[in-house]
């Protein structure tokens, strides 16, 4: 699997990706069928709107690449990312609404702002899932560098979260000379005292 990775070209992965947002269309309609009409199996609805479906998914699949979702890599999707995707779901949702609304399709604006929600929670969780799985994928392929942040403001924090995400290097505490921080955690790795930097170094194996 590591090695698969490694042979897929940016474009290729660009690619699988942009497939993904376009696949989870049908899934995020469907669940916003159930839960509007309290069905587990709304089958006319399904009936009414499959004509419409792949219509949606087209302009699902122009959104996602002008807004440059697809171009956004795993291990950079952050809080800016992230509001890309929420721009990409809210056009598809106000896409939607308007595509039915020429075609005929009875239903009401609830519908779409329950299909735009379930397309940007979809959206984030699947690249969320997939980041840990690539990383997953690439640890237990490779030793990773163990390593101790020193220093608990705001610049180590985001150090941390920079190497939470490498394929290489592994955050295991942060190490302050503040004594208020020394004892608590910070992004979920302890902080210690300076002096305990052999005893750590050691245990830890930094």
């Amino acid at each position: 699997m590591l090695h698969l990775l490694k042979l897929m070209s940016r474009s290729q992965k660009q690619f699988l990706l942009l497939v993904i947002d376009v696949l989870l269309i049908p899934l995020a309609l469907y669940v916003a069928l159930v839960i509007q009409l309290n069905a587990a199996w709304p089958r006319q609805a399904v009936m009414d709107i499959a004509p419409f479906l792949p219509y949606l998914m087209v302009v699902g699949a122009t959104l996602s690449w002008v807004l440059g979702t697809p171009q956004i890599r795993l291990n950079a999707y952050e809080i800016r990312a992230i509001g890309r995707t929420a721009a990409y779901a809210t056009y598809l949702m106000l896409s939607s609404a308007l595509l039915a609304r020429i075609t005929g399709l009875q239903f009401g604006m609830g519908l779409w702002a329950v299909f735009g929600l379930l397309v940007f929670l979809l959206s984030v969780g699947s690249r969320v899932l997939m980041l840990q799985l690539v990383l997953t994928i690439y640890r237990s392929g490779q030793k990773r560098l163990r390593v101790l942040i020193y220093g608990a403001g705001n610049t180590g924090l985001q150090l941390a979260h920079a190497f939470m995400s490498h394929e290489s290097i592994e955050p295991v505490a942060f190490v302050d000379d503040n004594t208020s921080l020394q004892g608590v955690s910070l992004a979920g790795l302890p902080i210690f005292a300076p002096p305990k930097i052999p005893e750590i170094a050691k245990s830890e194996g930094i």
